[in-house]
């Protein structure tokens, strides 16, 4: 899509929430939603965006717009869809899935899962079921119940976050200890792709599964960039 604005401005309107307008018009998604912003900082960023981009709009590159285009036109409008789904990854969490076999990989997943599976049944008082294969493993009920209702109560542009980060890490706990500040995204990183950076240390890896593992890291990048940028009052 070509440039169709000369001018990005970032305001506070008469809700006192904040707009960013091009020529005086205020940014809508493609569902024809006006983009109304909890804090100046996420606005200014917003704004940021719009401004770089020079004769062609390259929305790849607008992790923050797109970030926003997905909480106007998706999570807000079918909330607790997103919810579940978040939910049904609980039950398949990766960390809760630990090899069968003894040796580093297992120490690694014992040093590293552990503190998170500890963290989030104190924090959030669940129960957090975990085994050796690849087994199904049920949830209690009790603790479903617990995250729905912690889910539903975050604020919207933060479930955004959180549930973009749950697809890449394949987590939910993740993603809530990014929330809470107990993960940042380097170490979130490390917690997901454990398995994976181990795998490339025995046999290597290719051209693509770098490309894809860098991809990734970015987009958890931008992704815990934008929830702390929701976070600030």
């Amino acid at each position: 899509m070509k440039r169709f604005y000369k001018s990005v401005t970032s305001k506070k309107d008469s809700n006192y929430s904040f707009q960013v307008t091009l020529d005086s018009k205020p940014i809508k998604t493609p569902n024809r939603k006006i983009i109304n912003l909890p804090n100046k900082n996420l606005a200014n960023a917003l704004a940021r965006e719009w401004r770089k981009q020079k004769k062609v709009i390259l929305l790849e590159k607008m992790p923050i717009t797109q970030l926003l285009f997905m909480a106007f036109d998706y999570i807000l409008v079918k909330k607790s869809k997103f919810i579940k789904e978040m939910l049904e990854m609980y039950e398949t969490d990766l960390v809760f899935y630990w090899t069968e076999e003894s040796g580093e990989l297992l120490r690694r997943q014992k040093r590293t899962w552990l503190p998170l599976i500890n963290w989030a049944e104190k924090y959030y008082k669940i129960d957090c079921k975990y085994s050796k294969g690849v087994m199904p493993i049920t949830q209690s009920k009790k603790s479903i119940q617990t995250l729905r209702i912690i889910l539903n109560g975050l604020d919207p542009f933060i479930l955004t976050a959180a549930y973009n980060s749950s697809k890449l890490s394949k987590s939910l706990l993740v993603p809530l200890a990014m929330v809470e500040g107990f993960l940042d995204f380097k170490t979130a990183i490390k917690v997901f792709m454990l398995d994976e950076f181990y795998q490339n240390e025995c046999w290597g890896k290719d051209k693509v599964q770098t490309l894809r593992q860098k991809a990734i890291e970015k987009e958890l990048k931008d992704t815990y960039s934008f929830m702390k940028l929701c976070k600030v009052s």
